[in-house]
């Protein structure tokens, strides 16, 4: 097994509820589907997905 670092993280327990439902649906634990998103920042060199203040909400004008 590789070098393997536990890691303590404080979240909202409904976001953390939600995204371990979406990496159960996966096939996977909440631990890997967090495994797998920081290995997406390091091979993005950032964070995987865009960000922007100037995007408005879907359906919005």
């Amino acid at each position: 097994m590789p070098n393997v670092k536990s890691t303590s993280i404080r979240l909202d327990a409904e976001v953390k509820e939600r995204a371990a439902e979406v990496f159960y649906s996966l096939g996977m634990s909440f631990s890997t589907g967090i495994e797998v998103y920081l290995r997406a920042v390091v091979r993005e060199q950032g964070i995987p997905f865009d960000l922007s203040l100037d995007r408005k909400p879907e359906g919005t004008e």
